[in-house]
């Protein structure tokens, strides 16, 4: 998904393993898309990065506190 927010273009992805991994498509779209930052919501616990400009943060975190929200912290 390509979302729009604050002037930024941000991709999400959804992932159902608890381990996601940086994989050919996200860098396609890092790339290709002109995406500032991804967003790979998984069902893990845990937020971490995976690359430059690329965060796997825990569905829990998305569906709690908001995208917003969870951007802001990346962002700091």
């Amino acid at each position: 998904m390509l979302v729009t927010y604050g002037g930024r273009r941000i991709g999400v992805e959804v992932k159902r393993t608890d381990r996601p991994k940086l994989t050919p498509s996200i860098r396609s779209e890092l790339e290709d898309l002109d995406i500032e930052q991804i967003v790979v919501v998984h069902a893990g616990i845990a937020t971490f990065p995976l690359a430059d400009g690329v965060s796997a943060v825990h569905a829990e975190h998305v569906l709690i506190d908001g995208l917003p929200a969870v951007l802001a912290e990346l962002s700091r």
